[in-house]
């Protein structure tokens, strides 16, 4: 996983997240980076799209940054679907999933 700083201001860094978030060690990281300009006063918006998979534990650290100035942008569809699924969008600014609904209702039910 790579974490590089695209931009910043004095109220805002942009961060983006590339590769595998897929284990505790590196989603320690990323949890690290972002409290890190957290405790800064810096609202954090996290750019996605070259995010590849994401871990239980990773998941878990962006319902945790529920109601904190926490952006997540450009994420891929696999990951947003599993986000809003297991978490919702509440507190969070999480771009709509177009179609999930649409594609889950297409889904056969469970035995």
């Amino acid at each position: 996983m790579r974490i590089e700083v695209r931009s910043q201001t004095e109220g805002e860094v942009v961060l983006r997240v590339a590769g595998w978030a897929d284990n505790p060690a590196l989603v320690r990281v990323l949890r690290e980076e972002v409290e890190c300009w957290l405790e800064q006063g810096r609202r954090v918006v996290l750019d996605l799209e070259q995010l590849k998979a994401i871990s239980p534990e990773g998941l878990a650290l962006i319902h945790r940054w529920q109601g904190k100035p926490v952006e997540l942008r450009r994420m891929p569809m696999l990951i947003a679907s599993l986000v809003e699924l297991l978490h919702g969008r509440q507190g969070l600014q999480v771009p709509p999933i177009r179609g999930l609904e649409t594609t889950l209702q297409a889904l056969p039910e469970a035995c």
